[in-house]
């Protein structure tokens, strides 16, 4: 008897955890927000229960879905356009680690600190696909896997420049990459 209920319960919860999951997913999509593609495990889980002329079995699936939240390119160029106003710390949060092992958090927090414009605008013009792309500055060489150009423009002296800029996505979040003045090695 006590197997029985045993067998209900765990019927119960994984009935739970399927609508909490099924609710996750559906409030996942809001606010800007994109979901990359789930990941879905299973678990199951089996009782028993044996008498001298009966044997009846329970199994319960639990399925679990997992979403990976990611800030799209316009919604970091936003921040990324306040933080180049006035925001230096976010700026070496977001910068990705390949200019960080280049020329270190120190030096980078510097040059990020000289290059603040309080009047700082970019615009998107083109996003491209992700990609290889060979993180060239200061004679060093760095392949990157699944960088994404974004080709903008931005007014400087009453002109026009259009610059094309690498992101790549790091923990659901777009990094950045730049010169910070001189190679700590090489």
């Amino acid at each position: 008897m006590n197997k029985r209920f045993l067998g209900l319960g765990l019927l119960g919860l994984g009935i739970i955890v399927a609508l909490v999951g099924l609710v996750g997913m559906l409030s996942g999509g809001e606010g800007g927000v994109t979901a990359a593609p789930t990941t879905t495990t299973g678990a199951s889980v089996t009782t028993s229960t044996t008498t001298p002329a009966t044997t009846t079995s329970t199994s319960t699936t639990t399925t679990t879905t997992t979403l990976v939240l990611s800030e799209t390119p316009e919604e970091f160029l936003a921040l990324f356009v306040q933080a180049l106003r006035d925001d230096p710390d976010f700026l070496l949060s977001r910068l990705n680690q390949a200019t960080m092992d280049i020329y270190g958090a120190e030096q980078c927090r510097a040059t990020l600190n000289q290059i603040l414009d309080p009047e700082a605008d970019l615009e998107i013009r083109e996003i491209g696909e992700p990609g290889p792309w060979n993180y060239e500055i200061d004679g060093i060489v760095t392949p990157l896997d699944d960088v994404l150009p974004v080709e903008v423009q931005r007014i400087v002296g009453g002109e026009t420049r259009i610059q094309e800029l690498h992101w790549q996505l790091v923990d659901g979040v777009w990094t950045w990459f730049s010169d910070c003045g001189t190679p700590l090695y090489g």
